[in-house]
């Protein structure tokens, strides 16, 4: 329960980022169409919602009491409201947490991740990045400032990108993934590349262990 109420948070509290359309990032430092259950998810909430209506429609018609040796040839009177009520409401709160955990998993997916030019600013420490994930449409993201960015290394082929001020973070899956524009020949040599540019940009993280 913990996890959604912080994604929860997220979408009412004012965080650091800012929404953004860029048609065009010359060169993006990661790149991944989505897979899995991240590209899936539309249609497996579809899918979701279809089952629940069906479940709901068939315990509020037809869930019925035991039938007594009274009841011969007869069907058994339906179950009260309350309980049908309740069991129909637990029902959709079972698919609701269904639902919002497959929206958690494609709009905390990184698609494409870039580090943006510096603002012209007379403040110090400008650099901006800027973050597509698997729920973005089109070119729509968000602009990050670097000094709130956080990149880690949680896996052997992943990365995961944290955001001062917001719960959680954007995974980055490292398999079949483009760095710089090109597919490095192993998640080490991905992981390497990025570190480099991450580091010189003055990026917070561990990415690399040596």
């Amino acid at each position: 329960m913990s996890v959604f109420l912080g994604y929860a948070r997220n979408l009412f509290q004012r965080g650091p980022g800012t929404s953004a359309k860029l048609k065009s990032v010359s060169t993006p430092l990661f790149y991944r169409t989505p897979s899995g259950v991240a590209l899936l998810a539309p249609a497996y909430i579809a899918l979701d919602v279809f089952i629940i209506i069906n479940t709901v429609n068939v315990t509020w018609r037809n869930w019925r009491d035991p039938p007594k040796p009274s009841d011969e040839g007869q069907l058994p009177p339906l179950r009260s409201t309350e309980s049908r009520l309740a069991v129909c409401a637990m029902e959709i709160m079972v698919g609701g947490f269904v639902a919002a955990a497959l929206l958690i998993r494609r709009a905390q997916t990184a698609k494409l991740f870039a580090l943006l030019p510096p603002q012209a600013s007379k403040l110090k420490n400008n650099q901006r990045v800027f973050l597509q994930s698997a729920g973005n449409w089109r070119d729509n993201g968000k602009i990050y400032p670097l000094s709130a960015c956080t990149l880690t290394r949680v896996r052997k082929d992943a990365l995961l990108l944290q955001v001062q001020g917001l719960y959680g973070g954007w995974q980055f899956d490292m398999e079949k993934s483009l760095v710089l524009g090109r597919a490095a020949p192993s998640v080490e040599d991905a992981c390497r590349d990025i570190a480099i540019q991450w580091r010189e940009a003055g990026g917070k993280g561990t990415i690399l262990t040596e």
